[in-house]
């Protein structure tokens, strides 16, 4: 018994060992604790434990003290937001792990500060709020006041340096330092004075009453004024710090000049105004007199007129007449119809009592008869026609007429008193010619008009015949240019629409696809049009995977189907595409640019047409060189105010002959605009010297010349600093139908030379060979690129072109690089486009823009792309035919038709008399206006070139050659001559016949 107690109690103590033992394995590791997130008013901790444990217990400290525990957490917590804190207060805190009860060894210690907040608010001196004032911490901006000048910063720690600031604005205090929360930190701003502005009365005033109270206006706060006036530009101090913008000055004089300047300030600095000018009025002077005739007798309701803009006076029963309040000088002149005074007028600078007229009465003879039917030297007039006229008599007198009429040269007076103004002869016989005049009588004096002419109406002719032309631009000045003065810029902007798609195989489409074939196409979706397949082309990796398909439904609507199923790529025509013929140019494989902007295919759309001038702005063009032979038009040099053209610097020959340099004939290079007699023709208008350098006036001269020469396209490859005048010329141009190419400068710059930068012209910027951007070349965002030659590697990166030697005085080719070698591509482009039909600067620019291509250039610098001149010639919008018409004598229109892009043109009419117009809607307004073509058969450029007849017969083929001007204006209501309904008709049906040929060879 006692031996098995002894067993017992051994068995316990072993148990109880081996328990307490187990207490030693499950202690848990220390956490590992970091700091998260600090604000005023809250901390957020996070802790790692990679031991199995119950939980946790967190503890703080604070300012220092002893840590209590704060959290006691379950075992999945892994971080915790201590909230409710005080804020710019240190904290510390550490934590343990426990499981069964044990705990872990203390974590590491981390310490933390709660940020601080300040706000407040910032007023004018009148306490106003001022918004959007910026806020900067420590020299950095970190908020702006609100419409209520409150502001506000957070998650501030330590010390900090609080600062307003506005542009032109003063604070006080101008800076706060902060080492906690502030809820009232308010600063007060002060507006530096502007530059005093608005002077009243206005600078270089005159008339200013004696009594004036000077007025202005000045941008500040709390201002104060000084006032500076006298007789000199350098006016004494009269008053200072004044607490209002006006002062009235005193003892001014009469009719004496002032000059005056204004002062202001306030605690935040000092600006001075410019100097101003009035000129006071004259002396107040009162006037009277007589008007009698030469016996003495009063003649009465006399106006009397006063220069200076006071309303007349007229003379009473005795012939008196009076006025006063008036300012010298003033210039009295009588009037009264009927009357002729003696003196005609008076000026007078002193009151006067004897200031007299005498009038005589004068009857005027009736104005002579004008404007008659038929009009003078009219043809095919009816047998049964009346006579008419116009007249009037100055005095208002009646009038009666007496008229002559027979068919020799001295007509015999058929008729006499008559009232009417217009006359019956009677039946006149055919074929012949009459001659008749008026004489127009008011009872006492009579007025005889002109003998004038008219040939009745032949037999008329039977069968028919053919009229054939041509259509050239005159290229002296215009005989259609408007005296009337600008007064606004206006220009009907031509809408584009949306491109024209290239030509296709009719009713065939391509489907690309992302996954799958046709075939699982058709089993997943309903195709609402029968179709074929025609082909598939799948390449073994199926980087292509497509088919050809024939639908019996318009292309685009099967393309519009497509592309909206989920595993379709893309889908798109079976686009046609055609050989390119090669220019037999001796060095045309050495021109890189041409294809770049896809010239070659252009050239199967275009090569330009002999109606389309582009004016070359620059230092000349040689009249010798070779392969300029065929272009070149008259134009005019500015430099030596003469007609000689001829380049004595090379520049301009370049720039020309990357225009239109003559193509396929087998010697030098190629012409983006081909350069053959049928195409876009050339005008050398030198404007820079043999250095290469031009004034403003001479560029300004040239524009308008230009636009009046018929030229309508103008390349600048020029650049310099702003003028207005040559903003103005440009404008003029603009406004003129004309489209300007400019170059974007070689300065290397974000920015944009002028003319390039006006807002008027086309501003072209360079590319070399890669399409990436000359080293030289400015750019901007609203540029085009074209190529310019980068040589920096290889002097063949070049352009190259046509070019006279200063130093051999013979006529070369050269590569020259630069914006100016990047416009002409661009300007002869636009030529293109206009040989399409495709008109007006407005329209032509955004056509540009719409079809260039992205690049490296504009991806990198900006603008719109390399300009693409296929897209752009084939563009749909804009397209306006140069209209030809015949008209008979009566003036009705018989036949009409459009001109081919190699000008002629050819129409049949009945057998007969016509004249032939032709006229080309630059702007779409179907009226004959600014910047369009017009012009007429027997036209050699005078508005007094009469319209000449081509007489067609039976089988006969008649030739009418046409000269047409630009029609030019710069006013407010520009040229408006109304066109025949018939022919807006026919244009009409022309153009819709146009697109849907466009449309059905897509």
């Amino acid at each position: 018994m006692k031996k098995r107690k002894i067993l017992l109690v051994l068995f316990i103590s072993i148990t109880v060992a081996l328990a307490l033992s187990g207490c030693f394995l499950f202690k848990p590791e220390a956490p590992q604790l970091e700091i998260s997130s600090i604000s005023d008013h809250a901390i957020t901790l996070t802790w790692t434990e990679s031991s199995s444990v119950d939980g946790f217990k967190l503890y703080r400290a604070q300012n220092g003290g002893s840590f209590q525990e704060i959290a006691s957490l379950d075992s999945s917590a892994r971080s915790y937001t201590d909230n409710h804190l005080d804020s710019n207060t240190p904290y510390s805190y550490k934590m343990v792990a426990y499981r069964m009860g044990v705990n872990s060894d203390w974590s590491n210690v981390v310490n933390a500060q709660t940020s601080y907040t300040v706000s407040g608010y910032i007023f004018d001196p009148s306490n106003h709020p001022l918004q959007n004032v910026s806020i900067l911490l420590n020299g950095q901006s970190k908020a702006q006041t609100d419409s209520a000048g409150f502001w506000k910063v957070s998650g501030l720690l330590g010390q900090n340096v609080i600062e307003p600031q506005k542009s032109g604005w003063v604070f006080t205090p101008p800076n706060k330092t902060v080492n906690g929360p502030a809820s009232q930190l308010n600063f007060v701003g002060i507006q530096k004075p502007g530059i005093p502005f608005n002077p009243l009365p206005q600078d270089d005033a005159v008339n200013v009453s004696k009594d004036v109270t000077l007025q202005w206006n000045c941008t500040g706060s709390e201002l104060k004024y000084d006032v500076r006036i006298g007789t000199t530009q350098n006016p004494p101090l009269v008053a200072s710090n004044i607490g209002v913008n006006s002062y009235k000055p005193k003892n001014l004089k009469y009719y004496t000049k002032y000059y005056w300047k204004i002062t202001a300030r306030n605690a935040a600095g000092t600006s001075e105004g410019p100097l101003w000018s009035f000129t006071t009025q004259a002396t107040p002077l009162s006037v009277s007199g007589y008007v009698k005739d030469q016996s003495g007798n009063p003649i009465s309701d006399v106006e009397i007129k006063f220069s200076g803009g006071y309303q007349s006076v007229f003379t009473d029963q005795s012939g008196y007449w009076h006025e006063e309040n008036m300012v010298a000088p003033v210039t009295i002149t009588p009037y009264k119809a009927n009357f002729s005074f003696t003196p005609s007028s008076t000026t007078v600078i002193r009151s006067r009592n004897d200031i007299n007229f005498t009038g005589t009465y004068i009857d005027n003879p009736p104005y002579q008869p004008y404007n008659p039917t038929p009009s003078n030297g009219a043809i095919n007039v009816a047998t049964n026609t009346s006579l008419s006229w116009n007249d009037s008599d100055p005095d208002g007198d009646t009038l009666t007429y007496s008229v002559y009429f027979g068919t020799n040269s001295n007509p015999s007076l058929v008729a006499n008193g008559i009232s009417a103004k217009t006359f019956s002869p009677g039946p006149l016989s055919p074929s012949t010619t009459y001659y008749w005049k008026i004489k127009a009588s008011d009872g006492v004096k009579s007025t005889e008009g002109p003998v004038w002419h008219f040939k009745t109406v032949e037999n008329t002719p039977s069968g028919t015949g053919t009229v054939e032309g041509k259509v050239d631009v005159y290229t002296g000045k215009s005989a259609f240019i408007s005296s009337v003065s600008k007064t606004s810029e206006p220009f009907v902007s031509v809408s584009t629409v949306s491109q024209a798609g290239k030509n296709y195989v009719k009713g065939e489409v391509i489907v690309s696809f992302k996954s799958g074939n046709i075939r699982t196409l058709a089993t997943n979706y309903k195709i609402p049009f029968s179709y074929k397949v025609k082909s598939e082309f799948v390449t073994p990796n199926k980087e292509i995977n497509t088919a050809l398909l024939e639908v019996n439904t318009d292309v685009f609507k099967a393309i519009d189907f497509f592309e909206k199923l989920p595993n379709v790529k893309y889908a798109e025509p079976n686009y046609i595409v055609h050989v390119l013929s090669t220019p037999n140019d001796e060095y045309y494989s050495y021109q890189w640019n041409i294809p770049d902007i896809k010239i070659p295919q252009t050239w199967q759309i275009t090569k330009g047409a002999n109606t389309v001038i582009v004016a070359v702005i620059d230092t000349g063009v040689s009249s010798t060189h070779p392969d300029l032979q065929s272009i070149l038009v008259p134009g005019y040099n500015f430099v030596s105010d003469n007609t000689n053209t001829n380049d004595d610097y090379g520049h301009g020959t370049h720039v020309a002959g990357i225009i239109d340099a003559d193509t396929n004939n087998n010697i030098g290079v190629a012409g983006v605009d081909w350069g053959e007699a049928n195409s876009v023709k050339i005008m050398p208008i030198k404007v820079l010297d043999s250095s290469g350098s031009g004034s403003t006036m001479w560029i300004a001269k040239g524009i308008v010349y230009a636009v009046e020469h018929g030229a309508k396209v103008i390349n600048m490859s020029l650049g310099g600093d702003y003028s207005q005048t040559e903003e103005e010329a440009c404008q003029y141009a603009y406004d003129n139908g004309v489209t300007i190419v400019a170059a974007a400068g070689n300065e290397n710059k974000s920015y944009l030379d002028y003319p390039a930068a006006f807002s008027t012209v086309i501003p072209v910027s360079a590319v070399g060979p890669q399409n990436t951007r000359a080293y030289y070349s400015n750019y901007a965002n609203d540029v085009i690129w074209a190529p310019g030659g980068d040589m920096s590697s290889d002097y063949n990166n070049g352009i190259l072109s046509t070019y006279y030697s200063t130093s051999t005085h013979k006529d070369e080719y050269a590569y020259m690089q630069g914006t100016s070698m990047a416009a002409p591509h661009v300007a002869a482009v636009a030529a293109l486009m206009i040989s399409q039909g495709i008109t007006g600067p407005a329209n032509i620019w955004n056509i540009l823009k719409d079809t260039a291509d992205p690049i490296s250039a504009s991806t990198n610098y900006g603008g719109y792309g390399l300009i693409n001149a296929y897209d752009a010639v084939t563009y749909n919008g804009g397209w306006e035919p140069m209209m030809i018409w015949a008209e008979d004598s009566y003036g009705s229109i018989v036949a009409s038709t459009y001109m081919n892009e190699d000008g002629t043109f050819s129409f049949n009419l009945p057998a007969g008399t016509y004249k032939i117009y032709a006229w080309q809607d630059f702007n779409g307004d179907n009226v004959i206006d600014a910047g369009d073509f017009y012009g007429y058969f027997g036209y050699n450029g005078s508005t007094n070139d009469p319209a000449q007849s081509v007489t067609v017969s039976n089988g006969s083929t008649s030739y009418a050659h046409i000269y047409v001007s630009t029609k030019i204006d710069n006013s407010e209501n520009p040229f408006s001559s109304s066109i025949p309904k018939k022919i807006l008709e026919y244009k009409r049906e022309v153009i819709n016949k146009h697109y849907e040929s466009l449309i059905s060879s897509r």
